[in-house]
């Protein structure tokens, strides 16, 4: 029934440009916000998405950064092996010095 008041015939001749002028933005106005809620539907959901790509992102990303914490947590607990394989050695090798040189000292006063 709005509408079919915009397309009555317009009687007076003076201010037809002026009146179909104004139905025609009213129209206009009218199309505009019946379109209005799909648009805000269609850019809602893009909006939604496009947030969604961008959480997957960070996710990766992040994922990414904890990979990369493995890694050098890892890195780490390789070296602290090897430390821990190098104090071993070294220890070994400390305790064959110490006893080598108690026989040499055995040997020495022996002579």
């Amino acid at each position: 029934m709005y509408i079919k008041e915009f397309f009555k015939p317009i009687k007076n001749d003076l201010n037809r440009e002026e009146i179909q002028l104004t139905k025609y933005k009213a129209c206009k106005m009218y199309l505009l916000q019946s379109q209005i809620p799909q648009l805000f539907k269609i850019t809602f959901t893009n909006s939604i998405n496009m947030l969604q790509i961008q959480i997957n992102k960070l996710i990766q990303q992040k994922k990414l950064f904890l990979f990369q914490n493995i890694k050098s947590f890892l890195i780490k607990i390789q070296n602290i092996s090897s430390l821990l394989k190098i104090k071993k050695i070294l220890i070994k090798a400390k305790t064959q010095l110490t006893t080598y040189q108690l026989k040499n000292k055995k040997k020495q006063v022996k002579n």
